[in-house]
Protein backbone atom coordinates (compact mmCIF):
# COMPACT_ATOMS: atom_id res chain seq x y z
CA UNK A 1 0.00 0.00 0.00
CA UNK A 2 2.80 2.41 0.94
CA UNK A 3 4.76 1.65 -2.21
CA UNK A 4 1.71 2.44 -4.39
CA UNK A 5 1.29 5.76 -2.57
CA UNK A 6 5.00 6.63 -3.08
CA UNK A 7 4.73 5.61 -6.74
CA UNK A 8 1.76 7.96 -7.24
CA UNK A 9 3.59 10.80 -5.48
CA UNK A 10 6.66 10.28 -7.69
CA UNK A 11 4.52 10.34 -10.84
CA UNK A 12 2.69 13.50 -9.65
CA UNK A 13 6.01 15.21 -8.88
CA UNK A 14 7.41 14.24 -12.29
CA UNK A 15 4.32 15.56 -14.07
CA UNK A 16 4.47 18.86 -12.14
CA UNK A 17 8.17 19.31 -12.98
CA UNK A 18 7.46 18.50 -16.63
CA UNK A 19 4.65 21.10 -16.72
CA UNK A 20 6.88 23.75 -15.12
CA UNK A 21 9.62 23.14 -17.70
CA UNK A 22 7.07 23.19 -20.52
CA UNK A 23 5.61 26.50 -19.30
CA UNK A 24 9.11 27.99 -19.01
CA UNK A 25 9.96 26.94 -22.58
CA UNK A 26 6.69 28.34 -23.93
CA UNK A 27 7.25 31.68 -22.19
CA UNK A 28 10.81 31.80 -23.58
CA UNK A 29 9.64 31.10 -27.12
CA UNK A 30 6.80 33.64 -26.90
CA UNK A 31 9.07 36.36 -25.48
CA UNK A 32 11.63 35.82 -28.25
CA UNK A 33 8.99 35.68 -30.97
CA UNK A 34 7.09 38.77 -29.88
CA UNK A 35 10.18 40.70 -28.72
CA UNK A 36 8.48 40.90 -25.35
CA UNK A 37 10.87 41.96 -22.62
CA UNK A 38 10.61 40.13 -19.36
CA UNK A 39 12.49 41.85 -16.60
CA UNK A 40 13.36 38.89 -14.38
CA UNK A 41 16.70 39.70 -12.80
CA UNK A 42 16.19 43.45 -13.23
CA UNK A 43 15.49 46.14 -10.65
CA UNK A 44 13.64 49.42 -10.85
CA UNK A 45 15.58 52.66 -10.40
CA UNK A 46 13.53 55.72 -9.45
CA UNK A 47 15.46 58.79 -10.59
CA UNK A 48 12.94 61.39 -9.40
CA UNK A 49 9.27 61.66 -8.45
CA UNK A 50 8.06 61.29 -12.06
CA UNK A 51 10.51 58.90 -13.74
CA UNK A 52 11.89 55.38 -13.31
CA UNK A 53 13.50 52.66 -15.42
CA UNK A 54 14.97 49.20 -14.91
CA UNK A 55 18.56 47.96 -14.96
CA UNK A 56 20.08 44.50 -14.44
CA UNK A 57 20.23 43.34 -10.79
CA UNK A 58 24.00 42.94 -10.93
CA UNK A 59 24.44 46.68 -11.54
CA UNK A 60 25.13 48.95 -8.59
CA UNK A 61 23.87 52.52 -8.57
CA UNK A 62 26.12 55.35 -7.44
CA UNK A 63 26.24 59.13 -7.55
CA UNK A 64 29.02 61.68 -8.05
CA UNK A 65 28.41 65.45 -8.16
CA UNK A 66 24.65 64.79 -8.23
CA UNK A 67 24.97 62.58 -11.34
CA UNK A 68 23.97 58.90 -11.47
CA UNK A 69 26.20 56.09 -12.62
CA UNK A 70 25.83 52.34 -12.81
CA UNK A 71 28.71 49.93 -12.32
CA UNK A 72 29.47 46.26 -11.75
CA UNK A 73 28.98 45.06 -8.16
CA UNK A 74 32.33 43.24 -8.27
CA UNK A 75 35.58 44.61 -6.87
CA UNK A 76 36.70 46.16 -10.17
CA UNK A 77 33.47 48.26 -10.32
CA UNK A 78 33.47 48.60 -14.11
CA UNK A 79 31.32 51.59 -15.18
CA UNK A 80 28.44 50.66 -17.52
CA UNK A 81 26.36 53.85 -17.74
CA UNK A 82 26.81 57.36 -16.39
CA UNK A 83 24.60 60.43 -16.37
CA UNK A 84 25.54 63.75 -17.92
CA UNK A 85 23.71 67.06 -17.91
CA UNK A 86 25.60 68.55 -20.84
CA UNK A 87 23.61 68.34 -24.06
CA UNK A 88 24.93 68.63 -27.59
CA UNK A 89 27.49 71.42 -27.49
CA UNK A 90 27.85 71.79 -31.23
CA UNK A 91 26.07 71.19 -34.50
CA UNK A 92 27.84 69.45 -37.38
CA UNK A 93 29.93 72.08 -39.15
CA UNK A 94 30.33 74.36 -36.09
CA UNK A 95 33.81 75.23 -34.90
CA UNK A 96 34.47 73.54 -31.58
CA UNK A 97 35.22 75.83 -28.63
CA UNK A 98 35.56 74.08 -25.31
CA UNK A 99 35.25 76.03 -22.05
CA UNK A 100 33.98 75.52 -18.49
CA UNK A 101 30.37 76.05 -19.63
CA UNK A 102 30.45 73.07 -22.00
CA UNK A 103 32.35 70.56 -19.84
CA UNK A 104 31.42 68.59 -16.75
CA UNK A 105 33.12 66.66 -13.94
CA UNK A 106 31.53 63.21 -13.66
CA UNK A 107 32.51 59.66 -12.62
CA UNK A 108 34.31 58.95 -15.92
CA UNK A 109 36.06 62.24 -16.65
CA UNK A 110 37.09 65.49 -15.03
CA UNK A 111 36.52 67.24 -18.35
CA UNK A 112 33.63 65.49 -20.16
CA UNK A 113 31.60 66.99 -22.98
CA UNK A 114 29.17 65.78 -25.63
CA UNK A 115 30.26 67.26 -28.95
CA UNK A 116 27.37 66.16 -31.14
CA UNK A 117 24.74 63.43 -31.44
CA UNK A 118 25.47 61.35 -34.53
CA UNK A 119 22.23 59.40 -34.87
CA UNK A 120 19.26 58.57 -32.71
CA UNK A 121 15.82 56.99 -32.66
CA UNK A 122 12.85 57.46 -30.37
CA UNK A 123 10.78 54.58 -29.01
CA UNK A 124 7.03 54.68 -28.34
CA UNK A 125 7.61 55.99 -24.81
CA UNK A 126 9.53 59.02 -26.08
CA UNK A 127 12.89 57.65 -24.94
CA UNK A 128 15.74 58.47 -27.29
CA UNK A 129 18.52 55.98 -28.03
CA UNK A 130 21.51 56.94 -30.14
CA UNK A 131 25.21 57.54 -30.59
CA UNK A 132 27.14 60.68 -29.77
CA UNK A 133 30.68 61.94 -30.26
CA UNK A 134 31.90 62.64 -26.74
CA UNK A 135 35.18 63.63 -25.13
CA UNK A 136 36.75 62.20 -21.99
CA UNK A 137 39.57 64.50 -20.83
CA UNK A 138 40.34 65.54 -24.41
CA UNK A 139 40.06 62.04 -25.93
CA UNK A 140 37.14 61.84 -28.39
CA UNK A 141 35.15 58.66 -28.98
CA UNK A 142 31.70 57.52 -30.05
CA UNK A 143 29.45 56.27 -27.23
CA UNK A 144 25.85 55.09 -27.08
CA UNK A 145 23.33 56.98 -24.99
CA UNK A 146 19.75 56.84 -23.70
CA UNK A 147 17.76 59.99 -23.05
CA UNK A 148 14.58 59.87 -20.95
CA UNK A 149 12.08 62.75 -21.23
CA UNK A 150 9.24 63.49 -18.84
CA UNK A 151 7.67 66.91 -18.50
CA UNK A 152 10.61 69.21 -17.66
CA UNK A 153 12.93 66.38 -16.65
CA UNK A 154 15.62 65.00 -18.94
CA UNK A 155 17.97 62.22 -17.86
CA UNK A 156 20.80 61.36 -20.28
CA UNK A 157 22.89 58.23 -19.67
CA UNK A 158 26.00 57.43 -21.74
CA UNK A 159 27.75 54.10 -22.04
CA UNK A 160 31.40 54.00 -21.04
CA UNK A 161 33.70 52.18 -23.43
CA UNK A 162 30.69 50.65 -25.24
CA UNK A 163 30.28 48.46 -22.12
CA UNK A 164 26.55 47.91 -22.68
CA UNK A 165 25.08 45.81 -25.50
CA UNK A 166 22.47 47.55 -27.69
CA UNK A 167 19.81 44.97 -26.71
CA UNK A 168 20.30 45.88 -23.04
CA UNK A 169 20.06 49.60 -23.89
CA UNK A 170 16.82 48.94 -25.79
CA UNK A 171 15.49 46.99 -22.83
CA UNK A 172 16.37 49.80 -20.42
CA UNK A 173 14.71 52.34 -22.72
CA UNK A 174 11.58 50.18 -23.03
CA UNK A 175 11.32 49.87 -19.24
CA UNK A 176 10.81 53.62 -18.67
CA UNK A 177 7.82 54.61 -16.55
CA UNK A 178 6.58 58.18 -16.39
CA UNK A 179 4.06 59.61 -13.95
CA UNK A 180 2.42 63.00 -13.53
CA UNK A 181 3.56 65.31 -10.75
Amino acid sequence: MKSVKKYKQAIATTIILFLIILIYLLVSIISETLDFHLYFGWKEVRVNSTMSFKVPDNWEQGEKNGLLYFCDKSDNRKIFLFQSRVGDCFQIGDSIKIDDNTTEDNICSNNFFNAVSINSSVNSLGTMIGEALVSFDGKSQVEDYIEFYNQDNVITLYTYGKAVDSKILDKIADSAKYTEK
